[in-house]
């Protein structure tokens, strides 16, 4: 790619009889990310809830807050995905943001709630078999308690 360019610029410089000057240089700007979308879009305050972050312009090496908490585990999927592990925070409704490297940070507003979610209690003695369903669209964590054997 630089001989193109340098072959261009003598090109110019010789078609216009040495009175211009062409520069190429090559400077990519950083991308600013638009979210669109967060699923859950909800979590314990406790943290450690998978999110799905859906937009666009998302690179490598992105950081992602809920809050004013960062979330860990960042993981670029694709320009369009970012799955995430949230942090505990203060049960409240926060803004959800994506910064890129260099870039400025892309921001959806009040898009995330901090819930205060009460523990479950299980008997030591109940038989308790855990189905667990985690994908983009959906999340569960139900459990089935048989409470009778």
């Amino acid at each position: 790619m630089g001989r193109i360019r340098r072959r261009w610029q003598d090109f110019f410089l010789q078609a216009t009889d040495g009175l211009g000057a062409v520069d190429t240089t090559l400077a990519s700007l950083p991308l600013v990310p638009v979210l669109s979308s967060i699923a859950p879009s909800s979590g314990s305050t406790q943290g450690s809830t998978r999110v799905y972050i859906s937009g666009q312009n998302f690179q490598k090496g992105a950081t992602v807050t809920l809050g004013t908490a960062s979330a860990t585990d960042v993981q670029f999927i694709s320009p369009s995905l970012i799955i995430a592990i949230s942090s505990p925070g203060p049960a409240n409704v926060v803004d959800v943001v994506v910064t890129n490297p260099g870039a400025q940070p892309g921001t959806l507003a009040n898009a995330y709630t901090y819930l205060n979610l009460s523990p479950v209690t299980v008997s030591s003695d109940a038989l308790r078999i855990p189905y667990i369903v985690d994908s983009l669209y959906f999340r569960s964590n139900l459990g089935i308690n048989n409470q009778t054997r």
